[in-house]
């Protein structure tokens, strides 16, 4: 049973990580052109969403 639940820990993890890996240069992307027109701080917001999403 424990041996299923880490196996399962374990492809939520990975599964989060292609996620993020895959969204973050898009999102990069989108942040550098929302840069120019949007403040720092909500640049800074988006990032921090992000990491409580990952976290």
């Amino acid at each position: 049973m424990l041996c299923q639940y880490n196996s399962f820990q374990n492809t939520k993890h990975n599964l989060i990580h292609k996620i993020f890996y895959g969204i973050s240069p898009s999102l990069l992307v989108f942040a550098i052109g929302q840069f120019r027109h949007a403040s720092f701080l909500s640049v800074l917001h988006l990032g921090f969403i992000l990491f409580l999403i990952v976290w």
